[in-house]
């Protein structure tokens, strides 16, 4: 799958709405990366007590154990986290069994794909995150159609960020019709992908857009339009 290229600007206090999620969720993934790999067949006896866990009663053993499996790269187990998803009830378990997913990267981008339908907006901005992780071609796609249908602020800002972040320019008209939305933060995020797409149409999008009447917005918009 081809991947693309991601750039790293600074970021403003606008993205408050959800970038303590965005920290958490870089928190996971380092203990994940830090944490010592076990050695087989110790590994093994892990993965299957993790696994078994996924169906413990308790739903701080079951996110122990959705952790464990992302952080032994356990991609084998990806049918047993979304087996275990579809059914569980608890949202903090589901983020717990999302990040872990994101954390197995690529293969498991339909399963992180299908929680984007979640009804928990926290769960959906842990899918849209760990397809924005992915950056393939396919996973900016996603998110691009995920951004029409989403309600949430919140998520529909991560989505921009990670449009942005890709440079995928079909998300450019998306972005420039968010220009005009009724929240300042999300018209903010929108001149940000616009920006990092960089084309001569998204840099003429953002000129149309700079007599905004929210300060912030317009600075946004002079900052991302040069």
């Amino acid at each position: 799958t081809p991947t693309l290229s991601f750039s790293r600007r600074g970021r403003g206090p606008e993205q408050l709405l959800f970038v303590r999620a965005r920290v958490y969720i870089s928190a996971c993934v380092i203990c994940f990366a830090a944490a010592p790999a076990f050695s087989a067949p110790d590994n093994e006896v892990v993965l299957a007590t993790a696994t078994a866990a996924l169906q413990s009663a308790t739903p701080k053993d079951r996110i122990s154990a959705a952790y464990t499996l992302g952080r032994e790269k356990a991609l084998d187990r990806i049918p047993n986290l979304r087996n275990r998803l579809a059914v569980e009830p608890d949202k903090l378990v589901r983020q717990a069994i999302v990040i872990s997913l994101a954390n197995l990267g690529n293969p498991a981008f339909e399963a992180l794909k299908a929680v984007l339908s979640d009804p928990q907006a926290e769960v959906r901005l842990e899918a849209v995150v760990g397809l924005g992780r992915i950056g393939s071609l396919e996973a900016a796609a996603e998110l691009l159609a995920h951004l029409s249908r989403e309600k949430n602020d919140g998520v529909r800002m991560a989505a921009l960020f990670w449009l942005g972040e890709s440079g995928y320019v079909p998300a450019g008209d998306a972005a420039g019709n968010l220009l005009k939305d009724a929240n300042p933060h999300i018209r903010i995020e929108a001149a940000r992908t616009l920006g990092r797409i960089g084309t001569p149409k998204a840099k003429g999008l953002l000129r149309e857009a700079a007599p905004d009447k929210d300060a912030r917005v317009r600075r946004a918009v002079d900052e991302n339009k040069r």
